[in-house]
């Protein structure tokens, strides 16, 4: 019943036009086979967060804008324009976008679409909350955007309640994309989330490239070409096809096997595998992406600095790092702000541990570690994470302390932060667009999370999102840097290098800045592939 079932789907592809009938998409040799080393738990754009989740809703849906190689280009929106205060932006739509399901786009799905973001305090609910209204909806007092004045189906104003610079770039990020709101009602809690062979849930549309053809168990996933797609600037394959949850090393047999196209997540310098990689291409445009360790410094024992720097001195980020990822990570030497402009640029040397692990836990009243609870470390449920939270419990294990780790989604972990109710925790970052401002507002902002607070930098984060000259910016997120970690808050462990691998047919595919497939040279010079 589930091969009929896919069968069926490819074969009808994306429903779309004008009438809202379904267009058949032809079967053909003319399909991009992709491994990733993840699950993708869920691609409802509210809650995407692994590199794999990010590349699968960005071709599935579509915001207002996106990046072209670091410009701002119209991607819904076929203008925008600020008032001279800066405090109002207005949007116009390009005509005769339809979602999958062949509904017309307007800008209500916008707009409920993002109002659903702060009802559901998403972890990039951040975005919208300079939007007049946004603290109301967040608080539940009421439903809907008072600062998104809809004009018409086609033009809409967003006012905001102060000048924001980074604005326009927030609306890059997955949650910013329309949703058909009609979907989002009749699935509700299982809206962009996978079903199984027991349970099937319906497969929400989008207005991007490709359509959900087919996602089960979260172990693959196929999407078939949107051939009513707006955007004819660039060409596509008729189906992609995504491999989920296979280690580096499995992609790698698959690919020279044949049986994968490319490899999404492969070491940027390394071959440690040893195999002869003359026929691929690598891509290494950088994606960036950190771990991180943290703790709520409100909560027992955590309260307490001494022992919050203790256990930052336990934990070896080399050692994290090479159980989690091998040799393809960078060093957070110089920090969070520093290598945000300096990815791959030089070979950094790696942060030692404190010789004063005794003195702090003697200063925390906990010498030699006794006395210490034992402690849960959340982490996500993707194996680099699990990995590397094993190695931080066996090192702090050395001292005497024992330390639970409890894997939970992506999505769990998020609402943890949220709430505060997260008290040792290993977090990531995968920048979804907005650079070191979306890395700070998400991660150590109190306006956005409730673990990590320390008050003296918020004054300085608010000051680095108001700027728009960078040098000032980086400066700025340096200051608000050394604040928490003085204060033991969080520690960044690595910076994960990631490359695409690719067999010589798809060798003109690219990485844009944020980390999504460029098919904007796809057929170049390949007689075998479409126009």
């Amino acid at each position: 019943m589930v091969v009929c079932l896919f069968l069926g789907l490819v074969l009808t592809g994306c429903a779309g036009g004008n009438s809202g009938n379904v267009e058949l998409t032809p079967v053909s040799d003319d399909v991009l086979s992709i491994q990733l080393s993840s699950k993708i738990q869920t691609v409802d754009p509210a809650y995407v967060q692994s590199q794999g989740e990010l590349l699968a809703s960005r071709l599935v849906f579509s915001g207002l804008v996106k990046s072209d190689y670091g410009q701002m280009v119209g991607d819904l929106a076929d203008s925008w324009s600020l008032s001279a205060d800066g405090l109002v932006y207005t949007f116009t739509l390009k005509p005769d976008i339809y979602f999958h399901d062949g509904t017309l786009l307007t800008t209500d799905d916008i707009k409920f679409s993002w109002e659903r973001v702060l009802r559901l305090n998403a972890p990039s609910g951040y975005i919208f909350n300079n939007i007049v209204g946004a603290d109301e909806v967040i608080s539940g007092q009421s439903k809907t955007l008072s600062g998104i004045v809809l004009i018409s189906d086609m033009k809409m104003e967003v006012h905001l309640k102060t000048p924001q610079s980074t604005f326009l770039s927030y609306l890059k990020s997955p949650a910013a994309a329309a949703l058909q709101r009609i979907e989002i009602v009749e699935q509700g809690e299982n809206f962009g989330k996978a079903g199984t062979i027991h349970q099937a849930y319906a497969l929400p549309s989008g207005t991007g490239p490709f359509c959900l053809s087919e996602w089960i168990d979260g172990k693959s996933l196929t999407l078939g070409l949107n051939d009513p797609y707006f955007d004819k600037t660039d060409c596509y394959p008729e189906r992609i096809e995504l491999t989920l949850d296979e280690t580096t090393e499995e992609g790698l047999n698959l690919l020279v096997s044949k049986r994968v196209d490319i490899v999404y997540d492969y070491p940027i310098d390394e071959n440690p595998f040893g195999y002869d990689l003359g026929k691929y291409t690598k891509v290494s445009e950088p994606i960036r992406m950190a771990s991180y360790l943290a703790m709520n410094n409100k909560i027992a024992p955590f309260d307490n600095i001494n022992l919050r720097k203790a256990i930052f001195a336990m934990v070896s980020a080399k050692d994290v790092s090479t159980a989690a990822r091998g040799n393809y990570v960078t060093s957070p030497y110089y920090g969070i702000s520093d290598y945000w402009y300096q990815l791959d640029k030089e070979v950094l040397p790696w942060l030692e541990s404190s010789p004063e692990i005794d003195a702090y836990l003697q200063a925390a009243g906990y010498p030699l570690g006794q006395g210490v609870p034992a402690l849960t470390l959340l982490c996500s449920q993707e194996e680099d994470d699990i990995l590397a939270a094993n190695s931080i419990a066996a090192a702090m294990g050395t001292y005497g302390i024992t330390v639970h780790v409890e894997p939970i989604t992506f999505r769990d972990l998020r609402r943890a932060l949220r709430s505060g109710e997260a008290v040792f925790y290993l977090g990531g970052y995968v920048d979804k667009g907005s650079g070191l401002d979306g890395f700070f507002s998400e991660v150590a902002d109190a306006n956005n999370q409730s673990v990590i607070n320390v008050a003296s930098y918020q004054a300085i984060l608010q000051q680095a999102y108001l700027t728009n000259d960078q040098a000032a910016k980086q400066m700025l997120y340096k200051q608000a840097e050394t604040v928490f970690q003085n204060d033991g808050v969080l520690q960044v462990l690595y910076f994960k290098k990631s490359a695409m691998l690719l067999s010589k047919q798809w060798q003109n595919l690219k990485l844009d800045s944020d980390g999504a497939l460029d098919f904007s040279a796809y057929g170049e010079n390949s007689d075998d592939k479409a126009q």
